[in-house]
């Protein structure tokens, strides 16, 4: 990412009776490319233990650059993954 502006930071969700359904593809893709024409790449977190999620965005050529614990209580952490948009629209 280096040379690059990260875009905007905000979580994606597709409600739970309409999953499978091509909706956070599309989101993801209008991400990437809102993105793209600000010449900037998208950031999204994602929760370690989503792999629904995860196997979209990698499919989408999202690239994992990092992982974040957050610690949310004292005897909780959450465990994310950071995602960068592709260079180019894939889709």
């Amino acid at each position: 990412m280096a040379g690059r502006a990260a875009g905007s930071h905000f979580p994606l969700f597709t409600a739970p009776a309409l999953r499978r359904a091509g909706i956070g593809r599309a989101l993801l893709r209008h991400a990437t490319k809102q993105a793209q024409s600000l010449g900037q790449r998208a950031v999204l977190d994602v929760g370690q233990a989503l792999t629904a999620p995860i196997a979209l965005y990698e499919s989408e050529g999202w690239e994992r650059v990092e992982s974040l614990a957050l610690r949310v209580h004292e005897s909780a952490v959450l465990a994310l993954w950071i995602y960068v948009s592709p260079e180019t629209a894939e889709a």
